[in-house]
């Protein structure tokens, strides 16, 4: 990839122009993940292009880490490429914990990370992580990044075998807290998430939401730009909860 810690650290510190500019690029990073996911490429090599042509920043990590997920994840890129984005995403985040160790986008770069880490490490070191990211969150004031680790948090540990009945309070414990901070986005998630493990707890019969709380109708975020997202989240869920219930020929579907 050409970069390193070493030649980063020798990059003058970007003019505030620069950053205001690079702040604005995550920003639309953020929203592109759920709405048009084939800008993402094109906004963080913008940001990490401004890094090395008008100096380093903060919001320079978010380009790193954002660059990282998309060599990982994209499924037509070749196998070569997840390697090269974790170094770079570990690049990110070494930068993050050496020389922006109190900045306010520890949060949202650490949940950012868990998309790369999810290749290369056990989830339970993913779910960790979120863990420590919505600690990040709260303590900074981000809670639109909390929140998204906290779902972090309970997506991992499904996938990682986590005792189920713990995890059931830990994430009704995150839904309260959720719903009295009106996040739609993280709430709609963290109930596909709820669903899976009551289900996988006895089927729904005495841990679904409904028997559970007052208001147990189905939630979805009101922008539909979030609605593709949710529906591939909602199918994997269901093909999940088939797959450990018995019902493995629905999975086939």
């Amino acid at each position: 990839s050409g970069l390193s810690e070493e030649k980063l650290l020798k990059l003058k510190e970007a003019d505030e122009n620069s950053q205001t500019v690079m702040r604005f690029i995550g920003l639309m990073g953020t929203v592109s993940y759920f709405s048009k996911p084939e800008l993402l490429p094109y906004l963080n090599l913008r940001s990490i292009q401004l890094t090395m042509e008008n100096g380093l920043c903060k919001y320079s990590l978010t380009g790193l880490v954002g660059i990282s997920i998309v060599l990982c994840n994209v499924t037509t890129l070749p196998k070569e490429c997840v390697q090269l984005g974790y170094k770079i995403g570990a690049l990110g985040m070494a930068m993050l914990q050496s020389h922006f160790e109190y900045s306010e986008l520890k949060s949202c770069v650490n949940h950012a990370y868990s998309y790369v880490l999810q290749h290369s490490d056990p989830v339970q070191n993913c779910a960790e992580r979120a863990r420590k990211g919505y600690g990040f969150g709260i303590t900074s004031g981000d809670t639109v990044f909390a929140f998204l680790n906290a779902n972090g948090e309970i997506r991992y540990s499904i996938l990682a075998g986590a005792n189920l009945p713990d995890l059931l309070r830990e994430t009704d414990k995150y839904l309260a807290l959720i719903g009295n901070h009106g996040n739609t986005l993280s709430r709609s998630y963290m109930l596909v998430y709820r669903e899976t493990i009551s289900a996988l707890i006895d089927n729904g019969e005495n841990t679904s939401l409904t028997t559970t709380t007052e208001n147990g109708e189905k939630e979805v975020a009101n922008d539909a730009i979030y609605l593709d997202r949710q529906s591939d989240t909602l199918s994997f869920h269901k093909v999940l909860q088939s797959f450990w219930l018995g019902y493995h020929d629905r999975c086939y579907h």
